[in-house]
């Protein structure tokens, strides 16, 4: 027995080193290949393939596998992991018996690579890979130790899994869609790895990964990870201390709870479009009923400034909360809802206190088919689009809003929005409209009543004219709808501009308190107005004044500039003063209308073209005042075309006096007026009152104490005075020219180029005296007017053409008639006059004539009361010449004698003559013979005169003085009584008073 146990012992032992052996040999060696049958055999059957270089036995017992690489068998493009040395725990029965149970599993100092792409050998490469894997009795894994370096990022990862081994049963739902194949798949991996050779990170950055699952239940996988960074930098910016955390649970169960949610921070955000401080993105995942992704996202924000183009943006903040689902298939969205809002925004435009913009979006159920025409929002075909903006408080350049509210929604062809609502300006603007994408009509609806110069920066130049004329206390009041058709989406025509004015509809109303345009004030004025085919229309516009009202229809065209108004005013015409340029204002400032006059006006035309502008008028005035002249009425009708101006039937009333006219026509091109039929029985004394400086030098010497009838016709050029031809009547009453009376006179006065034709002149003047005659008037420029006249006078009563000569009352009787022919290159140049004539005066009293009273003295010493007896006729011939008025033979008969005078009286009055006195020449029989018996004492009575008509002096040219000193008793006596201091010549004979 002892024996026996001996050996028992020794067996023992020695199969004990046998076994040492063995295992220090398998360890140092390897494993046979017997033995690495079964660990290649697993691994075939599950689909890998494997390289390495020697498998050996550990001290586990586990399985040290050196130089290893396993990849998917049959897929050259799957990943690939080499490991220097990867240890395998495994039960030694189990492989004794050619099968592999693992324990746990070591990776050291292992590589996987990831093929991008089958040519040119690029990968995705994670190193320094360092894994440790734990199986337990009961089915459970354990991830320890995980470690890798990724493109310069450090990667933990640890986990744990219980039912491992059901793992491999999971079938993960497709994300692909239909038609998605591996190549896709590295497709996108080679994107991916391009764009991540782009980043380069500052520091070393870390991320830490962990996981649980149970093999059994899919949705029990859950997962967090954590990435840091101090910064990252790319061809798109710069991120600095970004820190990104994400955990995922129940992946693959839908409801509301989120299997992901995703948390990032980041300092600062530094881009060629864009920079920020302290970003903060919250986003989750769900998957809801229908197995689509739903995820909520909240961004904030602080200070971004954001550049597109060479505009830059800012803002204090912007957050934006919102979520989004996700077809499962292809990730494709299937609604939006979300709000953006940002405080204090600044851009080139303007800024704001705030801006939020909610939006809410969905795949349509039965989306409208599209087609080319849509352009751009072909997009949108197949989503309902909500929104809702609230924009306070903007400012800009050119335009100020204190509040903005609106919404809109979109159905696919037609963009709706409604309520748009703003306040501005002191007012409000209320809109909504609708734009149809396939017609490209839009139609819109809005009221304001806000003051529109505010926004005058927004207008054209043009139009910010037109606005600047208009004032108003009170902003107006404006309904409108407008309608419009947009250019083609895509490739406009070149003429897309004037398609698009040519377009535009417009119709609406207005109403506005006081208001001016162009400082001609209105107490209100309202009026509907349209806008088609590029033509304002606005009827019947109703402006209101204190005075009086007016009614105005409008038309205009933008395209040609066309317009015509309608005008139905009883306002005062010096309202418009403003509207009219200085030269004309001054002719309404001396026009005063305490009624305001009724006109009906009608004006057509082109703007800045005025041979293209006419209108008709019909004028009626009463009790207006013109120049200080009250004026009765006034009617007429004027219309102007093609710069011809025409008055039909003008009548005009003043006191008793009116006048009408048929027709007046005014050409302005050549500056001819013509007028028909005029007639006038108004005072002209009316001329010099209302002409002032301007009036005709005749008008001032001309005067009618009761107004006269005057006729006329013909025309006249205000820049021609040869194209003149003129045609008056003048027939009148109580007649003054000059010195001249007249109770009747009657004449035509012909005016012709520069010639003027006084005919037919008849005249009763002086009680029972006519006139006759004519006068031509030829001016010459530079020289004056040249003159003939021939006129002959009968039956006038001396005494009364004295007395309208002098103005005072007189003792001469008599009747007077003659003639007289006169012409003269000058009327201004007395001393050019020529010219003949004859007088006749009968049965007169003549010596209150200073010139006849001087020889009154002398007659009657001879015969007393002979110097005061009647003459029975007075007669001479006279002409006129060299400045004075000369004749041979004026003689004076009278009972008893004749006197006979022969001289001259010049311009200046001034007399040179000789009288003689011829005794008892009329003596009935005998005077002839005793007449010349008497020759040598009527040589005593011969004198001469001179002085003046108002003062003429008498010498005698033979009788001595003492005989005078007898002729003149009273002068005699006075000077005795005053003898002079010194000796002194006889004073020559003047003419008595009262024929003393």
């Amino acid at each position: 027995m002892r024996i026996t146990f001996r050996w028992l012992r020794i067996a023992f032992w020695f199969a004990l080193f046998l076994a040492v052996a063995a295992v220090a040999y398998l360890h140092l060696i390897g494993l046979p290949d017997f033995l690495k049958r079964p660990l290649l055999t697993h691994l075939r059957s599950h689909g890998f393939e494997a390289q390495f270089s020697n498998v050996r036995l550990g001290w586990g017992p586990s399985l040290i596998i050196d130089n290893a690489a396993f990849r998917r068998a049959h897929q050259p493009l799957s990943p690939r992991l080499s490991a220097a040395q990867t240890e395998l725990a495994v039960d030694l029965r189990a492989l004794v018996q050619s099968r592999i149970e693992l324990k746990s599993l070591r990776v050291a100092d292992a590589q996987l690579q990831v093929p991008v792409s089958a040519t040119n050998g690029d990968v995705l490469s994670l190193n320094q890979v360092r894994l440790g894997l734990a199986f337990s009795s009961n089915d459970f894994l354990r991830l320890h130790d995980c470690e890798a370096s990724f493109r310069g990022i450090e990667i933990q990862l640890n986990g744990e899994a219980s039912h491992f081994r059901d793992l491999r049963n999971w079938k993960f739902p497709s994300r692909g869609g239909v038609g998605k194949t591996n190549q896709s798949f590295q497709s996108r991996l080679r994107q991916i790895s391009q764009t991540l050779d782009k980043i380069h990170f500052t520091g070393t950055p870390v991320l830490d990964l962990d996981l649980t699952a149970d093999g059994r239940d899919m949705n029990s996988l859950r997962g967090k990870l954590q990435f840091t960074t101090v910064g990252a930098q790319s061809p798109w910016g710069e991120v600095t201390k970004l820190q990104v955390i994400a955990a995922c649970a129940h992946a693959f169960k839908p409801g509301s709870d989120p299997f992901l949610q995703v948390r990032l921070t980041a300092d600062a955000l530094d881009s060629h479009w864009a920079r920020s401080r302290a970003i903060s993105l919250i986003t989750s995942l769900s998957a809801t009923a229908n197995s689509n992704l739903e995820g909520v996202v909240r961004l904030d924000v602080a200070r971004p400034t954001a550049t597109l183009s060479t505009n830059t943006f800012h803002s204090a903040s912007v957050s934006c909360n919102g979520s989004i689902t996700l077809a499962s298939t292809n990730f494709t969205p299937v609604s939006v809802n979300g709000k953006l809002r940002a405080i204090r925004p600044e851009s080139p435009w303007g800024t704001a206190r705030e801006v939020s913009l909610s939006v809410r979006a969905a795949r349509a159920p039965d989306p409208p088919s599209s087609d080319t025409t849509w352009g751009p929002w072909a997009r949108f075909g197949p989503y309902l689009l909500n929104w809702q903006t609230d924009v306070a408080n903007v400012v800009s350049p050119k335009l100020r809003l204190d509040h903005l509210v609106s919404s809109g929604h979109w159905r696919g062809p037609k963009v709706v929005i409604e309520n748009l609502q703003a306040k501005l300006y002191g007012g409000q603007l209320q809109a909504d409209g609708v734009l149809d994408v396939t017609s490209r009509e839009a139609n819109c609806h809005a009221s304001s009543d806000f003051n529109p110069h505010e926004i005058s920066q927004l207008l054209t130049p043009a139009a910010q004219h037109w606005m600047s004329q208009y004032d108003w206390t009170t902003p107006p009041k404006v309904v409108a709808a407008m309608r419009l058709v947009l250019p083609p989406w895509s490739n406009r025509p070149p003429d897309w501009r004037t398609n698009l004015k040519s377009s535009l509809e417009i119709a609406g109303d207005f109403t506005v308190g006081p208001a001016s345009f162009r400082n001609v004030w209105a107490t209100s004025a309202q009026s509907h107005f349209t806008y088609t085919n590029r033509v304002w229309d606005l009827p019947r516009l109703h402006a209101v004044r204190s005075d009086g009202d007016v009614y105005l229809d409008y038309t205009g065209s933008d395209e040609t500039h066309d317009f015509h108004f309608l005008v139905d005013s009883r306002l005062d015409p010096k309202d418009s003063v403003p509207l009219l340029p200085p030269l004309r204002q001054k002719v309404l400032d001396d026009l005063a209308f305490p009624t305001s006059p009724n006109i009906h006006a009608e004006v057509w035309g082109r703007w800045h073209a005025s041979e293209r502008i006419g209108f008709t008028a019909t004028l009626l005035a009463t009790n207006f005042t013109a120049r200080g002249e009250r004026v009765n009425g006034l009617n007429a009708y004027v219309e102007y075309t093609n710069k011809i101006l025409r008055v039909h039937d003008l009548r005009v009333s003043k006191d008793k006096g009116h006048l009408t006219i048929p027709f007046v026509e005014a050409d302005f091109d050549s500056k001819k007026v013509t007028m028909t039929n005029a007639a006038s029985t108004l005072d002209p004394n009316i001329l010099p009152r209302v002409l002032g400086p301007k009036t005709p030098k005749f008008l001032t010497v001309i005067h009618f104490d009761i107004p006269p009838s005057v006729s006329a016709s013909g025309s006249f050029s205000m820049r021609d005075p040869l194209a003149t031809d003129l045609h008056f009547f003048v027939r009148g009453q109580q007649f003054h020219w000059s010195n001249i009376l007249a109770d009747r006179i009657d004449g035509g006065v012909d005016w012709q180029a520069r010639t003027v034709v006084i005919t037919n002149i008849e005249a009763n003047l002086y009680k029972t005296g006519t006139f006759v005659g004519w006068m031509v008037f030829d001016y010459v420029p530079k020289h004056g007017s040249d003159f003939r006249t021939t006129f002959t006078a009968t039956d006038i009563d001396l005494s009364s053409l004295v007395k309208g000569f002098t103005a005072k009352t007189n003792r001469l009787e008599g009747m007077l008639d003659g003639n007289l022919t006169l012409a003269g290159p000058s009327t201004t140049n007395h001393q050019t006059w020529q010219g003949r004539g004859r007088i006749h005066v009968h049965d007169a009293m003549l010596w209150d004539i200073k010139i006849f009273g001087l020889l009154s003295p002398v007659l009657n010493a001879i015969s007393p009361g002979a110097g005061n007896s009647r003459a029975r006729a007075a007669t001479a011939t006279f002409i006129i010449t060299n400045s004075g008025v000369s004749t041979d033979d004026f003689e004076i008969r009278s009972s008893g004698f004749r006197l006979g005078y022969r001289g001259t009286v010049d311009m200046n009055r001034v007399i040179d003559a000789r009288v003689e006195a011829d005794l008892l020449r009329d003596t009935p029989l005998f005077g002839p013979l005793l007449s010349a018996a008497l020759i040598p004492l009527s040589k005593l009575f011969e004198y001469r005169i001179s002085g003046t008509l108002h003062n003429p002096v008498m010498e005698p040219l033979y009788l001595p003085k003492f005989i005078m000193l007898l002729l003149r008793p009273f002068h005699t006596l006075k000077s005795l009584s005053n003898p002079p201091s010194s000796l002194s010549p006889t004073p020559p004979l003047t003419a008595p008073k009262d024929g003393k």
